[in-house]
C-alpha cells in the first residue's frame, strides 16, 4: 500500500491514523496501516471506526492539510478502507470556512430508510464551540448539517445515537460563560434534523458528558418501544454519573 497515494477528491489530505485489525491468525494481526503526511501537517487520529461488509469507514479530524489552504482551522474527514487497509476512493472532507472537529459517528438511516452515517462533531469560530450534527448518505456526502449552541456558552459534542423511530440523540458538554460550570447537554432531533427537545442536566459542580445509548436501535422504525435514553458522564473526583431521559 502506498500510504501517500491518496484520493484526488481530498487533494491528498488524509489524517494520520494507525489501524490494527486483529484476527485469529497465527500472529494475531491481519494488517496495520498508517494514513497521512509527515510534518508540517497536523492530522488527528480516528474518532470512530465502523466495519462495513468487509471494508472499514473511519472518521477523523484534519488540520493544516494540503486542501485546507483556505481553511487552515480544520475539517472532519471520512475515509473508507478495504479489508487490506487500502484506501477506497473517494474519501470525504466535511466542513465549512470555520473550524470543525470530529467526535463520534454511527451507521444511520434517513427518513426514507436509506443507509448512511450520523456524525457528532464540533464547530469553532473563535474561543467558543458549537455542537454539529451531520447526516450523510452511504457515500459520506452530507445530506443535512445542524448547528446546536449559543453565542456565548461553549458546547462540545461527544456522542450520537439513532433510536428505533429514526430520531437522533446527541449529547455533549455545555460550559456556562458566566459561571464557568459545565453541564450535560442532550439534544433530540427527528430524521430531518429538526429539534424535538433540548435538555441541560446540571449539578452544583462541573460535570461532563461521556456517552449516550438509545433504549433500542433497529434499522426499521419501532414506535411502540419505550422512549428512553441513558447518558453517562463524569463528576469530580472522577465519579461516574448516569442519567435516564
Amino acid at each position: 500500500m502506498n500510504l501517500f497515494a491518496l484520493c484526488p477528491k481530498c487533494s491528498k489530505s488524509l489524517f494520520t491514523a494507525i489501524l490494527i485489525i486483529i484476527s485469529r491468525s497465527l500472529f494475531g494481526q491481519t494488517f496495520q496501516t498508517a494514513i497521512g503526511y509527515p510534518l508540517p501537517t497536523n492530522e488527528r487520529g480516528v474518532s470512530g471506526l465502523i466495519a462495513n461488509n468487509g471494508d472499514y469507514m473511519m472518521l477523523g479530524s484534519n488540520f493544516s492539510h494540503p486542501s485546507g489552504f483556505f481553511n487552515p482551522a480544520g475539517d472532519m474527514q471520512l475515509v473508507r478502507l478495504d479489508n487490506l487497509g487500502n484506501i477506497i476512493q473517494p474519501c470525504k472532507i466535511i466542513g465549512q470556512d470555520v473550524g470543525e472537529t470530529a467526535a463520534w459517528f454511527e451507521k444511520a438511516t434517513d427518513c426514507a430508510n436509506n443507509a448512511g452515517y450520523i456524525i457528532a462533531g464540533n464547530e469553532f469560530n473563535g474561543p467558543g464551540h458549537n455542537m454539529l450534527l451531520t447526516l450523510t448518505n452511504a457515500a459520506g456526502t452530507p445530506v443535512w448539517v445542524k448547528r446546536i449552541g449559543t453565542l456565548n456558552d461553549d458546547e462540545q459534542s461527544v456522542c450520537v445515537k439513532q433510536d428505533g423511530a429514526r430520531n437522533f440523540i446527541l449529547v455533549g458538554t455545555k460550559t456556562d460563560a458566566n459561571t464557568g460550570l459545565s453541564s450535560i447537554h442532550a439534544v433530540k432531533t427527528d430524521c430531518m434534523g429538526n429539534l424535538l427537545w433540548e435538555r441541560v442536566y446540571s449539578l452544583n459542580v462541573s460535570i461532563s458528558a461521556a456517552s449516550v445509548t438509545a433504549f433500542a436501535t433497529f434499522p426499521n422504525a419501532c414506535p411502540n418501544l419505550p422512549n428512553a435514553y441513558f447518558i453517562t458522564g463524569k463528576k469530580p473526583p472522577a465519579r461516574l454519573v448516569m442519567k435516564k431521559c
